[in-house]
């Protein structure tokens, strides 16, 4: 009985995420959120070729899935060749958002069973190509550590502008760990009041000891007044959607090592002078 419910929320659940697709009749705030966290990667992401940008969590449940969807779509809006691949090969979720057929997908073409032609599939509503994840294997972790899946990211950067990758959460499996070394950058998704700060932090250390360049963290289902279930955070800046109001911070880079690498190019943000301001004082009294 306990499985049935648990199934049947989860299927609910999926159906209530259907909703937030990016749409013609999308809120017109939430949409403008997605073009700021496109346009915030983009500029993160500079230089010429594919940009494979992954997607992360900390947990389970915090909208990853959603994000890598909408992003992929925000892309394509502008004419951008985008594939999105399903790297969740535990619990995947894309095929169920798209309701579209799970397999031949990722893990069949890391098991040489399919070449990535065979298992891309086309969007024509959203103007992206999908590879789900293909069928649930015994031994994900270690498929994903196959060269297949280089040569399967080569494939795609002579194909598209943009690779998203959804994978698993950080503190449940390590698999987004391994994905980090092959991504141009990663966006970390954190649900309000769901994951604990000492996990988050965990699972930061973890991206960062594997390569893992953290370009941005997405604040999600924010419980605030007037605010809307969208808000974008980075070390380059953050942006925020409000009921009658919009309000972003420009990016500015600030590394660990060098917090003042960019402190004295001008802002206009009081916010973001006040934060380099304290950097150069702490870097002063070093």
């Amino acid at each position: 009985m306990k499985l049935w419910h648990k199934k049947t929320d989860s299927n609910m659940l999926v159906v209530q995420e259907r909703e937030h697709i990016l749409s013609q009749k999308t809120d017109f705030f939430i949409r403008e959120s997605y073009n700021t966290l496109r346009s915030n990667v983009t500029f993160s992401l500079t230089g010429k070729g594919c940009k494979t940008v992954a997607v992360t969590s900390t947990n389970p449940g915090e909208g990853k899935s959603i994000t890598a969807l909408n992003l992929a779509i925000a892309y394509a809006e502008i004419n951008k060749r985008v594939l999105l691949i399903d790297c969740d090969l535990r619990k995947p979720k894309i095929h169920r958002l798209l309701e579209i057929i799970p397999s031949p997908g990722l893990s069949n073409i890391l098991i040489n069973q399919n070449a990535p032609e065979q298992t891309i599939q086309r969007i024509e509503q959203f103007n992206i190509d999908v590879i789900t994840s293909g069928d649930i294997p015994p031994n994900s972790t270690q498929l994903l550590e196959s060269e297949q899946l280089e040569e399967l990211l080569d494939y795609a950067n002579d194909k598209y502008d943009y690779v998203i990758l959804d994978t698993p959460p950080i503190n449940v499996v390590i698999d987004a760990c391994i994905l980090a070394k092959y991504t141009s950058g990663i966006i970390y998704i954190i649900k309000q009041d769901f994951a604990k700060k000492d996990s988050i932090i965990n699972a930061v250390k973890q991206l960062e000891f594997s390569q893992g360049r953290i370009i941005g963290f997405v604040l999600n289902d924010i419980v605030d007044k007037g605010l809307l279930n969208f808000a974008y955070n980075s070390k380059y800046g953050k942006g925020r959607y409000y009921k009658n109001r919009y309000k972003y911070y420009k990016y500015e880079y600030r590394s660990r090592n060098n917090a003042t690498e960019n402190a004295d190019q001008p802002n206009d943000n009081s916010a973001i002078k006040k934060g380099n301001t304290k950097a150069k004082n702490q870097e002063g009294k070093k």
